[in-house]
């Protein structure tokens, strides 16, 4: 048995490895966020800029196309060196950060004023900055995955997208920095939201498996 951390993923394992999904309990994955920076995402935005960063399975490509199509817009890119691509170091309105250390990534994530990460992969990925997002208040677009469904679960909560369609996440970034209300609407469900991934709330749900697994010995 392995614990997964969303619902629809239980099937997806148990079509890959050819076993029933009741060998994959859910258990979410916890985040908290520490008092400081909680505080630094509360401050006044000294400057409006989305924010994209991370590793693992994002789709630099298409945070290149999305830049392009928003030259009014400023974008803020912490990624690694090897993802590092000549269409998005080109654009004149993107600032790009390169192996920064993980307190002046959260940083960069806390200033922001919306989140935007298109991923390549249906796999687990870009949770805990989607989670780091949500409890910081910043509205999330990115791609429809099921691991992203448990942060948003609507789109009352932020925006998931076709894999690979900058179109409709440049739409969706609009939409939020055109209408004040939507923008705190959706940030402020996403952090309610966040209280099932804390702590406490995952713990309950490890011993939940866990007693689920003994009674199946």
């Amino acid at each position: 048995m392995a614990n997964v951390n969303a619902p629809e993923l239980a099937k997806m394992y148990a079509d890959l490895f050819c076993c029933s999904k009741d060998c994959f309990p859910v258990v979410y994955d916890s985040m908290e966020i520490s008092s400081q920076l909680r505080s630094l995402g509360e401050c006044q935005k000294n400057e409006f800029y989305v924010f994209f960063g991370g590793r693992a399975e994002r789709d630099v490509e298409c945070m290149a196309r999305i830049a392009k199509q928003m030259p009014n817009v400023k974008f803020v890119c912490v990624i690694g060196t090897n993802m590092l691509i000549p269409t998005l170091q080109n654009l004149p309105n993107v600032e790009i950060y390169i192996d920064i250390p993980q307190d002046d990534f959260n940083m960069k994530l806390a200033h922001s004023s919306l989140c935007c990460i298109p991923l390549k992969s249906k796999a687990p990925c870009g949770l805990l900055v989607m989670q780091r997002a949500a409890l910081l208040g910043i509205p999330i677009v990115s791609t429809e995955t099921y691991s992203m469904r448990t942060i948003i679960p609507s789109d009352d909560y932020g925006f998931l997208c076709a894999q690979g369609d900058d179109k409709a996440m440049v739409d969706k970034l609009t939409l939020l920095m055109n209408d004040a209300n939507l923008y705190h609407k959706v940030a402020a469900n996403a952090k309610e939201h966040m209280k099932q991934f804390t702590k406490e709330e995952v713990g309950k749900q490890i011993c939940q498996a866990v007693n689920y697994m003994l009674a199946r010995q």
